[in-house]
């Protein structure tokens, strides 16, 4: 026996350390992730928009549009087929709306006399600062200057209970200096520094904000317009750090918060800068808060990449939000998180389309030299030269929101996708699902899914209303279905859970809901159970997954994989059920050696394993 097992073994190891040295320099060895690729979209609305999704768009750049969707009863999926959390635990970082200062800027600058003005460390000074956050009413508090940096002064209250240590100045510092001034001055561009000194001032203390007593939100930090200003603020170029609990939580102390609320509140800093020394701004035209937290949060990433928009997506698609019913970009709304998820996302995806973060400051100079500078002016003149050249706001925020599903970084010229990231490969769609009439407003939309892959309009529906079908695959790319041995099949490798929903219910007649047990990892794996919910049935169908090539059910196609199958083989183990079934990836209905080398040939990219 030990002889009839020994060639075909020592076979495959020669094989799995050949192809193994090809794996590891290997061009095709990423994941490809499921929403990239071929895209078919429907504007026609002869015989119904057909498609997977049906957008449905208020084209309006008023936040104050308002179209009804008219009731969707028996036109889409109307159950929510990935569950979504309504909590959020923890503290909640939210933002401080400072009251602006609205006077023409000239009107001042002809009363204030600008000086330079210089410190030295352990220096005190009085400065204004609100009293507490959401308060107009500002107190002066007597700071120490921590340590002077090359570009900036770091300020603390040496006797509050959170006071940042000496140390930890000289870090902001540096941090500053080092990392975030130059990233910030190249992509954004410089600001108004009233003192000529050439430093920002960086005020770190606690801001007074309830947390911990009557709520779980605080506010990390700030930039007031005010402190431009000797009439209001402190006549200086500054920004407002938090410590507690930004920096100090619980036990433990870390500046990585701070870090990036710096970053963040330097890029309002530098945005309202643009109006403030505007020569030809006639009234109060600064940049929109919408369209200029999407810059802050750009302003994160360029800095910190991938540090908060992982985070962002995850937060936007896992939670019921504003958006899934019509919200309107254009609009904010300062205590819900996914207004600032939505606008990073925005921000990352003008970002795809430019190619760079200078483009942003394209957009902030607009502020800078119009005499009626608007969002959508700003917006197309970062755009420029790209293929949405020449477009209108309706028509990027309408390829934004495509984008969003499809993030097809090819076809159409790359409009809806987020080009080369991969943070946007696996991006579930944003489902509104219920039956009834919901207000879509200006910038807004909402997506569902058609019942049979069409949809017409309401016949109460607002006119106005733009529909687009969106077909991210044709009908081969349905699960198959096997309900002998309550087996699924063609399904893609690394498919996530929300992913494989989506997939079932499209696949499935009459699906009210699905539930994906035995998931262990990121992905998705062979032998993991469906538990498919139809809307006539009490009890769930159950269904096995089998991904031919994952034979070890972490939802990867790995050498692994062919090591599994060739121990079934020389019978060393076996393999059963779904399982057996993933490893007859030639769908030959045996399981021999060419299923194990075929399986080594698609990881280095020689050949391709179909799940169908």
């Amino acid at each position: 026996m030990r002889k009839s097992i020994s060639r075909p073994l020592s076979i495959f190891l020669a094989l799995a350390l050949s192809l193994s040295a090809i794996i590891l320099s290997s061009p095709h060895s990423d994941a490809v992730s499921s929403n990239i690729g071929k895209l078919s979209l429907d504007f026609n609305a002869a015989d119904g928009y057909e498609g997977d999704y049906v957008i449905i768009y208020n084209p309006s750049t008023s936040a104050n549009s308002v179209l009804s969707s008219g009731s969707l009863a028996g036109k889409i999926v109307s159950s929510s087929l990935n569950s979504k959390s309504e909590n959020i635990d923890g503290k909640q970082s939210v933002r401080f709306v400072a009251p602006e200062v609205v006077y023409p800027p000239f009107s001042l600058f002809s009363k204030q006399l600008i000086t330079t003005e210089a410190y030295t460390a352990g220096q005190q000074h009085t400065f204004n600062v609100f009293s507490s956050m959401g308060s107009t009413t500002l107190i002066s508090k007597t700071f120490t200057l921590a340590y002077e940096g090359s570009s900036c002064y770091v300020w603390y209250i040496p006797t509050e209970q959170y006071a940042i240590t000496q140390a930890q100045a000289v870090e902001i510092a540096n941090e500053y200096d080092n990392f975030i001034a130059p990233t910030m001055l190249e992509n954004f561009g410089s600001y108004y520094d009233p003192q000529s000194s050439g430093h920002l001032n960086i005020l770190v203390y606690d801001l007074k904000d309830d947390f911990g007593t009557n709520s779980q939100k605080y506010h990390s930090g700030f930039f007031w317009s005010g402190d431009f200003v000797n009439t209001y603020g402190n006549m200086a170029a500054m920004i407002h750090i938090d410590t507690y609990p930004t920096i100090t939580y619980d036990g433990t102390s870390s500046l990585d918060e701070a870090f990036s609320t710096i970053v963040h509140e330097m890029q309002h800093l530098i945005n309202y800068s643009r109006y403030w020394t505007n020569p030809s701004s006639v009234g109060e035209s600064w940049m929109s808060t919408w369209l200029d937290e999407a810059c802050s949060m750009a302003a994160e990433e360029a800095v910190y990449p991938s540090s908060i928009l992982p985070s962002r997506i995850n937060y936007l698609t896992s939670h019921d939000s504003l958006y899934t019913s019509g919200y309107s970009a254009y609009a904010w709304t300062d205590s819900d998180l996914s207004c600032y998820s939505m606008n990073c996302l925005f921000g990352q995806y003008l970002k795809a389309q430019t190619g760079d973060y200078d483009s942003f400051k394209t957009m902030l100079d607009v502020f800078g030299n119009d005499a009626s500078p608007t969002d959508e002016k700003a917006i197309m003149a970062a755009l420029e030269s790209t293929a949405l050249d020449g477009k209108s706001l309706s028509d990027v925020m309408l390829a934004f929101r495509i984008a969003l599903i499809a993030n097809d970084p090819d076809d159409y010229d790359g409009i809806y996708g987020f080009g080369t990231s991969t943070d946007f490969n696996d991006v579930p769609a944003m489902l509104y699902t219920s039956t009834e009439a919901t207000n879509i407003y200006g910038g807004g939309a909402i997506v569902i899914q058609p019942k049979g892959g069409i949809f017409t309009p309401a016949s109460d529906s607002s006119s106005g209303l733009v529909y687009v079908g969106i077909t991210l695959s044709d009908t081969s790319s349905l699960c198959v279905v096997d309900n002998a041995n309550k087996l699924i099949s063609n399904i893609e490798p690394n498919t996530t859970e929300s992913k494989l929903c989506d997939l079932i219910g499209i696949s499935f007649p009459d699906v009210s809901s699905v539930v994906i047990m035995e998931s262990f990892g990121s992905y998705v794996g062979t032998g993991a159970s469906a538990y498919i919910y139809t809307n006539n049935a009490s009890r769930p169908s159950v269904y096995s997954v089998v991904i031919h090539g994952d034979v070890n059910g972490n939802g990867t196609i790995e050498v692994a994989d062919a090591t599994l199958v060739m121990n079934h083989i020389v019978g060393s183990s076996s393999l059963i059920g779904a399982y057996l079934k993933a490893a007859d990836i030639n769908h030959d209905g045996y399981v021999n050696v060419a299923d194990a080398t075929g399986i080594l040939s698609h990881i280095v990219g020689l050949s391709s394993i179909s799940q169908n």
